[in-house]
């Protein structure tokens, strides 16, 4: 590939490039994504915060003729894939698991799950949903199904009878 012209091949992940613009802005770093098609190129480079990387989509009709792209580095394949921490990914699993209810009825899981988007201590015991080890929901988890701290109880119930009004409006449009 001639300097100053754009990518005879199509790039691919992982190749590093120079880009220069015709207004004279100089872009360098990994390919993540290329279109052939319109011939946009979006590359990542180091940022000055070393947590985060730029990405820039960069237009290659718009590079320089002038010496204004070069290929680098070539790809030298797939990167490796990181490490799994084995032992995270089984508790995750378990608890992912302890979060689905056993013989429940749909209507009970989502309500679980509804919960526990705003309570995360919440769990089953059988077929009765655990909420901060003060409330008891029992089948059909409605309302009055609520046993418990009265303060707890409460609040449980005003979260409880919105999913039913969510739900109800999902339902009727």
């Amino acid at each position: 590939m001639a300097a100053g012209s754009t990518p005879q091949r199509s790039l691919q992940p992982g190749d590093v490039i120079r880009c220069t613009t015709r207004l004279g802005e100089t872009y360098e770093g990994e390919v993540m994504g290329y279109d052939e098609q319109t011939q946009a190129v979006v590359i990542k480079s180091p940022s000055k915060s070393k947590s985060v990387c730029d990405v820039s989509i960069i237009n290659l009709k718009c590079v320089s003729s002038d010496g204004g792209f070069k290929l680098i580095e070539k790809s030298k394949g797939d990167p490796p894939l990181p490490e799994l921490d084995k032992e995270k990914t089984d508790q995750r699993l378990r608890t992912a698991k302890e979060r689905i209810g056993i013989g429940v009825s749909p209507e009970g899981q989502q309500l679980f799950d509804f919960i526990r988007k705003t309570i995360s201590e919440c769990y089953w015991n059988g077929q009765n949903i655990e909420v901060l080890n003060e409330v008891e929901i029992k089948p059909p988890y409605e309302p009055t199904n609520c046993t418990g701290e009265e303060r707890s109880v409460t609040y449980l119930k005003s979260i409880i009878k919105k999913f039913y009004d969510e739900n109800k409006t999902a339902v009727t449009t």
